[in-house]
């Protein structure tokens, strides 16, 4: 069994979650949220949270991303937790390295002799991340869930 582990997974999984850690300790990330709420966008918006989610999401990640914001703002109420989670795994998918799932299937696709590059993934990706989350921001909003 401890042969079958992907250890190189395994340290970047580590890695991710020391960096976001360490980045949740300087203030930046509560500063900047701070900043946003002070100026009337406040991140229990759709219009704050899907841009903050889609940037957060494939620069550190989505789960970081999450771990990060539920640090930072531990008391969301339910229907803006319902929205970080659709909005974070649907930001995930618009380039290859928003997910760590979007990373383990590339590494396994070509491990099978099937490429999938940055270019490749980003063709599709931004398209159906787009239309997946133009939806999701349609029925949390429709449904009352969360206001734009």
């Amino acid at each position: 069994m401890i042969g079958a582990a992907d250890w190189h997974l395994l340290l970047l999984f580590t890695c991710l979650f020391a960096v976001t850690a360490a980045f949740e300790k300087t203030g930046i990330a509560q500063a900047f949220l701070k900043d946003l709420a002070g100026m009337g966008f406040a991140p229990e918006r759709l219009s704050v949270l899907t841009p903050l989610m889609l940037a957060a999401s494939n620069t550190i990640g989505n789960v970081p991303a999450i771990i990060l914001i539920l640090q930072i703002l531990p008391d969301l109420p339910n229907g803006v937790l319902t929205g970080l989670a659709l909005l974070s795994t649907f930001a995930g998918n618009l380039l290859l390295t928003g997910s760590l799932c979007n990373i383990i299937v590339a590494e396994r696709a070509e491990s099978a002799g099937a490429r999938l590059t940055f270019l490749d993934f980003a063709r599709s990706g931004i398209v159906m991340t787009i239309a997946s989350l133009a939806v999701t921001v349609g029925w949390l909003w429709l449904l009352g869930i969360m206001r734009l």
